[in-house]
């Protein structure tokens, strides 16, 4: 009863917080700065109110998928139970944590991804979106893609545990805002994440699996940052095993480089036979706050139709006010179709 309690008076705190905060605007996202308050207030009680949401979430995320591997006589039973392999050795011994599910069979290819913003592990993030942590991520993204090992790679810092840092992929500011240049960083640090990855689990073919390579919001950083390298370098070990790379929704709060525009560095990209995916929603690309994204978005679109590159771009909940709760449903949305084109 006393956990019962609480959590409602969590509730109701988190209710008069984000009144107050609509109401007396702010000049961050409204939505971000609730959240910053709100696991500022909540210190002392969201581990364990957490905890206990994050293990329901889990056991209905693991009895879904288990349902639809049952269900399927091609898809070999599996535990897609999320691990944490903490400090991850990439390149030049730095280290990201990353969050490994398994796929149907050892011999099978990779899906990376790059969360955004406030998406971390259940115990630090907020009740109003935890159902988008690391972990239930990338549950997610494994029932959906049983025949793949699954890498969600965290970000190497969480600015006021909020803002996503990819300091190892990219220079970045405090905030994580990158600064793209023609530098091989990138790709260098993912090629000895993913080898880190298969050492750690034991699986030695992950090291020479094909990838496909997925940002969402502030993670598509990661994604345009190693189009830059791919121009800077004649070859890399890494570049002919990427696939597919899908940018969903990508973002930041700086106001430029949110999209890659960059003719020069594209031309390069067009000659790898990588295919290019993208979704966005209103809340990144018709934003009139932050008009640049979605100029950028639709530059780098027509960029890649122009270099006769087979680019698929689809433009979701489009009916639902732009908030960030459309933009966390943009994530499963896409997740869930497979990244199918509508």
């Amino acid at each position: 009863m006393h956990f019962i309690a609480r959590k409602q008076n969590i509730y109701l705190i988190a209710s008069i917080l984000t009144h107050w905060k609509w109401l007396h605007g702010s000049s961050h996202s409204p939505a971000i700065t609730v959240m910053t308050s709100f696991n500022s207030i909540l210190s002392n009680l969201r581990l364990s109110l957490s905890q206990s949401s994050s293990h329901s979430s889990y056991s209905s995320s693991l009895s879904s998928s288990s349902s639809s591997s049952s269900s399927s006589s091609s898809t070999p039973s599996r535990d897609c139970s999320p691990v944490r392999l903490l400090g991850v050795v990439g390149d030049k011994g730095k280290t990201n944590d990353v969050v490994y599910c398994k796929a149907a069979t050892e011999h099978s290819d990779v899906l990376v991804f790059f969360p955004g913003d406030v998406q971390d592990y259940p115990e630090e993030m907020s009740l109003e979106y935890s159902e988008y942590n690391l972990e239930n991520t990338a549950i997610m993204l494994s029932t959906s893609f049983p025949e793949r090992h699954i890498l969600v790679v965290k970000p190497n810092r969480m600015e006021l545990k909020t803002y996503a840092c990819y300091d190892n992929f990219v220079v970045s500011d405090k905030h994580g805002i990158p600064s793209l240049t023609l530098s091989r960083q990138a790709l260098d640090h993912l090629y000895e994440l993913v080898h880190g990855v298969a050492h750690r689990i034991g699986v030695s073919s992950l090291s020479h699996s094909k990838l496909t390579l997925v940002g969402f919001s502030k993670g598509c950083v990661v994604l345009n940052s190693l189009l830059y390298s791919i121009a800077s370098l004649s070859s890399h070990p890494l570049v002919g095993r990427i696939s597919n790379m899908v940018w969903l929704d990508g973002g930041h709060g700086g106001k430029r480089d949110t999209w890659v525009t960059d003719r020069s560095v594209l031309e390069t990209f067009a000659k790898q036979g990588i295919i290019p995916i993208i979704f966005v929603s209103p809340y990144q690309v018709q934003d009139s706050r932050r008009p640049w994204i979605g100029q950028e978005e639709s530059s780098f679109h027509q960029e890649l139709q122009e270099l006769h590159i087979p680019v698929s771009r689809t433009l979701l909940h489009q009916q639902l006010p732009p908030s960030l709760k459309s933009h966390f449903l943009l994530l499963k949305s896409a997740v869930q179709a497979r990244f199918s084109v509508s």
